[in-house]
């Protein structure tokens, strides 16, 4: 995605916050549904939250704010970008502004001071889960958010070799190359975790399903997270 095309989207997601909160009624205003993506190194997880973004934005009217899929570089920009961010906390209603503050408070209270950009990098997901309709890919976003209202976690997995065969068709590296990028990036990604919130990533109790990428489509998943998602808003 290049820089102009998300500062203009964040930005309109924004400006639609805004005009949802002042137009919120007591039963209206309650925080939206959210999607976590969590996966192994080589399973394609913002393919995916693409995918599924397009397809739950086809019951979206065009003046609401609109399914987004966030990932890594992505939720990284908006954290450093200070006035957007500014923005994008300030968008929410004041009662839910509370709710984050102490939200993140209990989350990150301990964290030395020189992991600033982390701690922005939470308090991003955090507010974007807040608003609703926002897929965020890695980050221990299941993690993150798991005691907000409105989430749906999900983890991508897939055999190892299935994931060093991705990586060499979509990067057109060898089989030795692809091998080391895959194991460099799921001990990168289990440190991060475990190192700022002290969890296993790969734990399945922090996730609704856990989808073998290997054995199901991205269809089929965009499918099956879509439906889920229909079915708890209208017996909500």
């Amino acid at each position: 995605m290049k820089k102009e095309s998300w500062e203009v989207l964040v930005g309109r997601q924004v400006r639609l916050f805004e005009q949802r909160s002042r137009g919120a009624t007591e039963q209206q205003d309650r925080p939206d549904m959210f999607v976590t993506i969590s996966r192994q190194f080589g399973c394609g997880g913002f393919s995916l939250a693409n995918a599924l973004a397009e397809r739950l934005n086809q019951a979206v009217p065009e003046k609401e704010p609109h399914w987004i899929a966030y990932d890594r570089r992505l939720i990284l920009d908006v954290a450093q970008q200070e006035k957007l961010s500014k923005d994008l906390f300030e968008s929410l209603d004041e009662r839910l502004r509370g709710q984050v503050s102490d939200y993140l408070e209990s989350l990150i209270c301990g964290w030395p001071d020189q992991e600033s950009i982390f701690r922005k990098i939470v308090r991003t997901m955090v507010t974007l889960a807040m608003h609703g309709r926002a897929i965020l890919v890695g980050r221990g976003g299941a993690i993150v958010t798991r005691h907000l209202p409105g989430g749906h976690h999900y983890r991508l997995v897939a055999p190892r070799q299935h994931r060093i065969s991705q990586i060499a068709a979509e990067l057109g590296v060898g089989q030795d190359e692809a091998e080391q990028r895959v194991d460099k990036g799921d001990r990168v990604r289990r440190r991060l975790i475990k190192e700022f919130l002290t969890e296993d990533v790969s734990d399945s109790c922090h996730y609704d399903a856990v989808l073998n990428t290997a054995r199901i489509t991205q269809q089929e998943m965009v499918e099956l997270i879509a439906g889920r998602l229909a079915r708890v808003r209208n017996n909500g």
